[in-house]
């Protein structure tokens, strides 16, 4: 009889406990974006390259095959070629031939080696996007359009006097279309709060 006592005196403060942070305004608000409550945006533009995807598609086609290194950055406005990413042999085969896996014969095993050895595969990666961040009175929406583009280039080696491009400069690019949202209270409602008043009381 006295447990039952306990139990309910337990109930009855955790309960009691669970509406005082109701009271308090801690209750679950709705996470997604709604663009009547919007109160402002912010519009940021990112360009990790000096030219726009359709301007590196247009330079590249001027670009002769046999052009110095040192001359292809200059042409395409790469004023850092350290950062340039570095092809593996698969990635080579892959931008020239579009497949990663070449058949060779046995014999000719040490020669198509050697023909990889010989080429320095380079890659920069680009991006051309606008983002548009709008805030509203329960969460954020985020809006991103724009490209998202590469620019591979494969070098004959030539000693210390640098390599020749091998093949066409290429350009690969993708659209930039997407939205997301958050809630400023994700995450964070009343349900939790009664488990864990409940918890403590028991």
């Amino acid at each position: 009889m006295k447990n039952g006592s306990n139990l309910r005196r337990k109930l009855y403060l955790a309960f009691s406990m669970a509406a005082a942070i109701g009271a308090t305004g801690c209750t679950t608000l709705p996470s997604t974006h709604t663009k009547l409550l919007s109160t402002h945006s912010v519009d940021q533009t990112q360009n990790t390259c000096n030219m726009s995807p359709s301007q590196a598609q247009a330079v590249s086609g001027t670009i002769p095959v046999g052009t110095s290194q040192a001359d292809v950055y200059k042409a395409l406005q790469i004023n850092n070629p350290q950062t340039l990413t570095t092809l593996s042999s698969s990635d080579i085969s892959s931008a020239l031939y579009g497949n990663t896996l070449i058949s060779v014969p046995f014999q000719n095993r040490q020669q198509a080696q050697d023909f990889y050895a010989s080429l320095l595969g380079q890659s920069l990666h680009c991006l051309n996007v606008t983002s548009n961040k709008t805030f509203g009175l329960t969460g954020s929406q985020v809006k991103s359009t724009g490209k998202d583009f590469t620019l591979t280039m494969i070098f004959q080696k030539n000693g210390d006097k640098g390599g020749k491009l091998f093949s066409k400069v290429h350009v690969t690019s993708n659209n930039v279309d997407g939205t997301s949202n958050s809630g400023y209270l994700a995450g964070f409602g009343i349900g939790g709060k009664i488990k864990g008043a409940l918890s403590s009381a028991l």
